[in-house]
C-alpha cells in the first residue's frame, strides 16, 4: 500500500491531493475460507484509513479476484463464475466509492483465466462488470483495460499487460502497448506522471515484464525520459 501527496504550486490552478496505490486484493480460495474471492475485511480497513487521510482516488494494480476457479486449482469443491467474483469485488469497493474515493483498477493475471468453458470469457466478464465504467481512451482492443486520466495536475497511465481482447494464458505476456504509452507521454502537459501496471519491470517472480528484456527496457527508458515519477505494480 502506497500513499502519495501531490503538490500543486499554483493554488489557483489546482490543489494538493492524496492518492493511494495497492493491489493483489484477492482471496486465496480454500486457504482463506472466510474470504475466498476478495480480502473484504482488509479492503474495508483500507477504505476507513484512506478516508481518514483524505485520499481522493485509489489505484488497484491487479489481481482483484481469485479467478482461475477450477476446483482442482482452488480446492474449494465448487465453481464460482468470474462474473460472480467481480460482483464480490465491486460490492467490496463500495466501501471506497461510498466515501467519495474514486477507484481505478487494472487487470492482473488472476483476471485473465477461467477454467469454465460455459461462462463468458474473462474479457467479457471484465468489461461487463468493470471495464465499461473506466475511461475508454486506450488503444484499439484495449479500451476499458488500458487507459489514462488526469486528476488535478497529474497524468495517470493504467496499462494492461495482457493484450486486451486477445487475452489468453498461452500468449507471450506480460507486455505493454509501447506505442500507446509513448504517445501518451509525448503529448502530456501535466506536471506529475504516474504509470500503473500489474507486473514488475525487474524480476522478483515470473512471469513479469522482464520476460521480454528488450520490450521491458524500451518501456522503462520511455518512462525515464518522459518524467514518470513512479511506476506502481503488484503481482
Amino acid at each position: 500500500l502506497a500513499f502519495c501527496l501531490v503538490d500543486a504550486p499554483d493554488a489557483a490552478a489546482a490543489t494538493n491531493f492524496t492518492f493511494a496505490a495497492f493491489g493483489d486484493v484477492r482471496g486465496d480460495g480454500a486457504n482463506t475460507p472466510a474470504t475466498p474471492i476478495v480480502a473484504t475485511p482488509i479492503m474495508e480497513a483500507f477504505a476507513t484509513a484512506m478516508h481518514a487521510d483524505g485520499v481522493e482516488l485509489a489505484i488497484v494494480n491487479g489481481d482483484l479476484i481469485l479467478g482461475q476457479t477450477d476446483p482442482t486449482y482452488t480446492n474449494m469443491n465448487t465453481y464460482i463464475p468470474m462474473t460472480a467474483q467481480f460482483a464480490t469485488y465491486t460490492n467490496t469497493m463500495t466501501n471506497f466509492t461510498g466515501r467519495g474515493i474514486s477507484i481505478y483498477p487494472v487487470r492482473g493475471n488472476h483476471e485473465i483465466a477461467s477454467n469454465c468453458s460455459t461462462e463468458r470469457s474473462p474479457v467479457e466478464a471484465w468489461m461487463e462488470n468493470i471495464g465499461q465504467y473506466l475511461p475508454q481512451n486506450g488503444p484499439p482492443g484495449e479500451e476499458g483495460m488500458t487507459y489514462s486520466f488526469i486528476h488535478s495536475n497529474a497524468l495517470f497511465l493504467c496499462v494492461d499487460h495482457y493484450g486486451g481482447t486477445n487475452s489468453t494464458e498461452a500468449n507471450p505476456y506480460p507486455l505493454v502497448n509501447q506505442a500507446w504509452v509513448e504517445q501518451q507521454l509525448r503529448t502530456n502537459t501535466q506536471k506529475h506522471v504516474f504509470v500503473i501496471g500489474h507486473t514488475g519491470c525487474f524480476q522478483s517472480m515470473m512471469p513479469c515484464l522482464s520476460s521480454n528484456v528488450n520490450a521491458r527496457t524500451a518501456f522503462w527508458e520511455c518512462m525515464s525520459t518522459n518524467r514518470v515519477h513512479l511506476y506502481f505494480c503488484g503481482h
